[in-house]
């Protein structure tokens, strides 16, 4: 919604939602439209499928006066009406074809340049009205819900520093964990350089005595450091937390010895994946354990 209307270079002005009738199991509508109008009259239809194999897959297709372009995951193409595709060149765009690369080079210019980065949170939040017009279309928006920390007694009762709030909680599948997860992936990995093993630690354990218990990794992510990191570090609380991680994506050493980003869906591979996600979080189960990124070659 946000690239919308940012490449809109308009503000969105109405908002329609519709959903699929929500999953027994999940709670969630599997299936979502949204048709959204900027100021300037450009129009967006999103949609958003889930079945029972995972998402439907994920691409932008830009129509425009005279030609239409498909954006998806790892390629850009011009569609036409008759004959295939064709391929779309953008690597001198930029100096990088890396989304967050970009978005970090931005980020520290603008620092250094005394100015507003371009796309900051203060443009984004008139989304987050629009937002909220469509939950409460929906009727998705429900009263917050507070528990407060009266005494020390009943903070120490309940794991909670006195004066915090106690962290709500989310029923995920067979887990309770808590409303607010750790996504464990800057730590090693994409945002930059790595923090150092001590900083990772302090973050790690930060989280978890805000109550934080829902703990997200990859194989991918650091090429396993991360996975490491956080075994190493939540081990001893490991009866606390809910433990997530991914396959099917991860670092493999070429002949040249360099280590690359491979997408394998394949169940040997996954199983692979699982062994060595295991043995570097040094636990006999891990709590949630999903596919990092469809393997196109190998059916679901």
């Amino acid at each position: 919604m946000d690239l919308f209307a940012y490449q809109a270079g308009s503000p969105i002005v109405k908002a329609n939602a519709v959903q699929g009738p929500i999953h027994k199991d999940l709670g969630i509508a599997m299936d979502m439209s949204i048709q959204l109008q900027a100021a300037n009259g450009a129009i967006c239809t999103l949609s958003l499928s889930f079945n029972k194999d995972g998402p439907l897959g994920t691409f932008i297709r830009y129509i425009g006066d005279t030609a239409t372009y498909f954006a998806r995951y790892d390629d850009r193409v011009q569609s036409h009406s008759k004959g295939p595709e064709t391929p779309v060149d953008v690597s001198q765009v930029d100096v990088s074809m890396n989304g967050i690369e970009l978005q970090d080079r931005e980020f520290f210019a603008a620092i250094k340049e005394c100015r507003e980065p371009n796309a900051s949170v203060a443009q984004v939040l008139p989304c987050y009205q629009v937002l909220n017009g469509l939950e409460r279309q929906l009727n998705l928006v429900h009263p917050i819900r507070h528990c407060i920390v009266s005494t020390a007694c009943t903070a120490s009762a309940a794991g909670v520093l006195p004066g915090r709030s106690a962290m709500q909680t989310r029923t995920l599948g067979p887990f309770e964990v808590s409303a607010i997860g750790l996504g464990c992936m800057n730590l090693s990995h994409a945002y930059g350089a790595p923090v150092s093993p001590d900083t990772g630690e302090r973050v790690l354990l930060a989280a978890l005595d805000a109550g934080v218990t829902l703990f997200d990794t990859a194989a991918l992510y650091g090429f396993g450091a991360n996975e490491e990191l956080v075994g190493r570090v939540l081990r001893p609380h490991r009866q606390r937390i809910t433990l997530c991680s991914k396959g099917g994506m991860a670092g493999v050493k070429g002949e040249d010895g360099v280590t690359r980003r491979v997408i394998d869906g394949r169940p040997a591979t996954l199983r692979s994946n699982c062994e060595d996600s295991l043995r570097r979080l040094g636990t006999d189960v891990i709590d949630l354990y999903y596919l990092h990124r469809w393997d196109k070659q190998v059916p679901i």
